[in-house]
């Protein structure tokens, strides 16, 4: 039962349009703009002939930090720029629900600090002793529900796939 997605105060996705296209139906269920903003895009990956990628590189970002290609982002700055966008957020509409569509990457780095992980073939993540993702991609939108109190993340936990029923 997704109704608690009905109840949205703001909506807010990456420039990406992936995450926009993903965020129109609850935009046209809540009748709530979407706010598009380049905090929640996934990480800086630019490539041109001098760059390779390798083809370990998310596993290097996941075990390293700070690892980056040339012009490109570490999990570091990845989580900086994703912080501050969540910052914002929480000062603009404290109290309030709010939903953010973004990537993959992005996500599962914000979630990294706060949560126990293992790597094994993707990351797997663990906040309070409970497993909260196994690492699973189905390529369907993931929902994760994070409650911040005073800025401090005190819970997170994976939801019901989305999808909308109208």
């Amino acid at each position: 039962d997704l109704d608690y997605l009905k109840n949205v105060d703001a909506i807010f996705a990456s420039e990406f349009s992936r995450a926009v296209m993903t965020a129109i139906p609850l935009s046209e269920i809540t009748e709530r703009s979407i706010q598009i903003t380049n905090a929640f895009n996934e990480r800086l990956r630019r490539s041109s002939q001098q760059f390779e990628i390798p083809s370990d590189f998310r596993m290097r970002q996941m075990y390293n930090i700070d690892y980056k290609l040339p012009d490109g982002e570490s999990r570091r700055d990845v989580c900086s720029r994703f912080n501050n966008g969540i910052i914002q957020i929480l000062k603009k509409y404290s109290g309030k629900q709010i939903v953010i569509f973004t990537h993959k990457t992005a996500i599962t780095m914000f979630l990294m600090q706060y949560c126990e992980y293992k790597i094994k073939q993707d990351v797997y993540l663990i906040h309070k002793e409970r497993m909260i993702f196994e690492g699973k991609w189905d390529g369907s939108p993931e929902i994760f529900k994070v409650v911040f109190h005073d800025q401090q993340v005190v819970n997170i936990e994976k939801m019901n796939n989305l999808c909308f029923d109208s």
